[in-house]
């Protein structure tokens, strides 16, 4: 899929160091709102796995879903919105995270209901 390979690209970008993540202020509000810390939404991006993608303008919006160490063998649900232009794609901005346990999502986390 077409997500899977833009995330792979862009991770491989970033550690390579010419890969550039961004969060919008948006997302430092809502990481201190909801106890997300910029580790957590760095190891989502390199770690997690694209499950929507959507093109709009230009512009391509990808939901990472990553699972969240939060105690010993808990972990808890964390989506992690990016955006990046298609003239851009080494430069991701992180535009929201939330829990996707509010029950808009299947109970796997990756489709919506």
């Amino acid at each position: 899929m077409i997500a899977e390979a833009e995330h792979k690209r862009f991770v491989e970008r970033l550690e390579e160091g010419d890969g550039k993540l961004a969060i919008s202020k948006h997302a430092l509000r809502r990481q201190s709102e909801r106890a997300i810390s910029e580790a957590d939404i760095r190891n989502a991006v390199l770690n997690g796995w694209p499950i929507e993608r959507r093109k709009d303008n230009g512009y391509v919006t990808i939901i990472l879903l990553y699972f969240l160490k939060v105690g010993k063998g808990l972990y808890r649900p964390l989506h992690v919105v990016c955006v990046f232009s298609v003239n851009y794609p080494d430069v991701w901005t992180v535009k929201t995270t939330y829990d996707p346990r509010s029950g808009e999502w299947s109970d796997d986390y990756q489709r919506r209901k």
